[in-house]
């Protein structure tokens, strides 16, 4: 082909403003081109070459080089268009972490600090602390409007169920209002909890707790161990694997038929079964209630260590979906009224037809489980259940699953706090206990006080120990410690810091009680929340936590580094955020300099 200079000259104008290269020199300004009558600088290594286009001088051979040179120029720009701009400073992430302030966790603002240093040591991310008192914090959880929060968990039932279920499933999750959603952890989580098998349940929850550290949705941090502390003369203190506080088991000091607790924590909600969801809430139902059967205090919670309740005995069928449950004779609610089979259909219908969202029953998803309760007799219940639920003797055990007094608990609406009356205020008295005096004052308790129940069908069997219980509260654990120090209490339970344990423990005035803990804490992320909605900024944050650094400076000790949101000890855990490791400065920072951070 003969190829003359006004070839050339016209294939240039072709190439050079063709607007897929024009675009590229726009973005690429050291490839930038002039017009055809004007220099044009080109930057090839460090040399500088200049060429003067005329049309009558230009030659044969210029008009080849001049092609050449616009397709390697073509070339270069079309790769450069082919990458990803590159990704915008944004600066360090910044984290507003908000902690619980007023003593309903153990040392919250202690681990606060403890997390803002260890965030901020890896040099791309800054944390703003934020305390709320306990109802404050729920209200911010239920709005939605806290982006990084602590919060922690004690067991309804002794199963991984209870520990998965309740944070990782779309619906048991629900609670935490942190809109995490994942369809192939929630059929995981169905499929274990309508099997028995061990082996095949085994291998459902090593891949849920795999997908729970790809989403990091929740992160485990730490598993507490269960503390209180007593005058030496105060007896059968069990603290086990339940975490409950039985207080009709407690003996009082020597020579008093009263024993006076004190405690930081305080009622959420109500004492309501159809709704309260707290631990002290619970605790209150579990002393003023009773369930169909218990688990033995201080045992492991194992097969067969539920004992009878309102139920003498039970039975299930071959495949696990009916249970029958013979009840106890002769057992009286408060009012004088005898209790039968229809009381507890009562409390199951009137709980699955309430179904309030932050009620255990919702949280658990009894619903998911429970078919439909039958009074076969006065005296036998049967329970239909839609699978054949695992831990069900364990769901029975537990306070959602309570007898409420049927004159006292409405089904239309849950029993909350009536000034001046605690008995109108608790629909629980099947129970050692009555609840007989409730001072609150704008949702801050005050003092509570247990008077032995005088129908309780454990009487005969010299239940309860202590004939009154009288619970006082206090803002915060110093304030707890110098009452127990000065005998102003006879016991303390909930929440004392390390520090006052660890002086405790060689203090002969008093005694130190210690038992298996299941309590475990966690951090969430609002994903409503950008950029907490990004898995990879969430997993940054986890990689950077040192949990052994955090047992060590704020519990002395005194508790252990959780890497599963399935407690050490209990069947199915793995250590599945090891993964990320403890203290990866380096995992962290890479990551956030992907996504734009530094």
């Amino acid at each position: 082909m003969d190829f003359n200079s006004q070839q050339g000259l016209e294939l240039m104008r072709v190439v050079v403003f063709n607007g897929t290269l024009r675009t590229c020199l726009e973005r690429f300004p050291p490839l930038r081109l002039i017009s055809a009558h004007e220099t044009i600088p080109l930057f090839l290594r460090e040399n500088t070459m200049k060429l003067k286009l005329n049309k009558k001088a230009i030659t044969r051979m210029q008009g080849i080089l001049i092609v050449v040179i616009l397709i390697v120029i073509a070339a270069v720009g079309g790769y450069y268009m082919t990458l990803a701009p590159p990704t915008p400073k944004k600066g360090k992430l910044v984290i507003d972490w908000w902690y619980e302030s007023s003593g309903h966790y153990p040392q919250s603002a202690d681990q606060a600090a403890v997390y803002k240093a260890q965030m901020e040591k890896t040099g791309i991310i800054t944390v703003n602390l934020h305390g709320a008192d306990w109802p404050s914090y729920k209200k911010n959880r239920d709005a939605q409007s806290m982006p990084v929060f602590v919060y922690g968990w004690y067991p309804d039932y002794v199963d991984p169920d209870d520990y998965v279920f309740p944070f990782l499933h779309s619906q048991g999750g629900g609670w935490l209002h942190i809109n995490y959603n994942n369809s192939a952890i929630d059929k995981l989580i169905e499929q274990a909890r309508a099997i028995s098998d061990p082996t095949q349940r085994g291998t459902l929850y090593s891949q849920v707790q795999k997908i729970m550290v790809d989403d990091a949705a929740i992160v485990p941090v730490f598993q507490g161990t269960a503390w209180a502390v007593t005058k030496p003369d105060v007896g059968g203190v069990v603290l086990d694997i339940t975490q409950n506080m039985y207080y009709w088991l407690i003996t009082p000091p020597a020579g008093k038929d009263t024993l006076i607790v004190g405690t930081t924590d305080s009622v959420e909600t109500n004492i309501d079964v159809a709704e309260a969801y707290d631990f002290f809430g619970l605790n209150v139902v579990l002393n003023t209630g009773a369930g169909l059967v218990y688990i033995k205090p201080g045992s492991g919670a194992g097969p067969n260590d539920f004992i009878p309740g309102l139920a003498t005995k039970w039975s299930a069928s071959a495949d696990s979906l009916t249970w029958t449950f013979d009840l106890r004779q002769g057992v009286k609610f408060s009012d004088g009224t005898e209790f039968d089979s229809s009381a507890v259909k009562y409390s199951f219908d009137r709980s699955l037809g309430l179904y309030l969202d932050d009620s255990s029953q919702a949280g658990i998803g009894y619903k998911d489980i429970i078919d439909s309760v039958e009074a076969t007799s006065k005296y036998q219940v049967v329970f239909h259940l839609k699978i054949p639920f695992a831990p069900f003797l364990s769901l029975m055990a537990f306070q959602g699953s309570y007898i409420v007094n049927p004159k006292l608990a409405p089904k239309d609406g849950a029993v909350n706090y009536v000034e001046g009356d605690a008995r109108a205020s608790n629909p629980n008295d099947l129970g050692p206990y009555l609840l007989t005096e409730w001072m609150r004052k704008a949702g801050k308790d005050y003092e509570m006080k247990y008077d032995a129940n005088p129908n309780y069908w454990g009487l005969a069997d010299g239940y309860p120990k202590t004939q009154h219980i009288v619970i006082r509260f206090y803002s915060d654990a110093t304030a707890l410690a110098l009452a127990m120090k000065s005998g102003d209490v006879d016991m303390a339970f909930r929440q004392l810091a390390s520090s006052d344990i660890k002086s405790l423990q060689t203090d002969p005035t008093v005694k130190v009680w210690q038992g298996t803990g299941s309590f475990i804490q966690y951090i969430c992320f609002q994903e409503k929340i950008p950029p907490f909605d990004n898995p990879k900024v969430r997993q940054a944050i986890a990689a950077a936590l040192n949990r052994q650094e955090l047992v060590n400076t704020v519990f002395l000790g005194q508790t252990a580094p959780l890497y599963s949101m399935i407690p050490n000890g209990m069947a199915f855990h793995e250590d599945a955020y090891k993964t990320l490791g403890d203290a990866n400065v380096s995992f962290t920072v890479s990551t956030l300099q992907s996504l734009g951070y530094g």
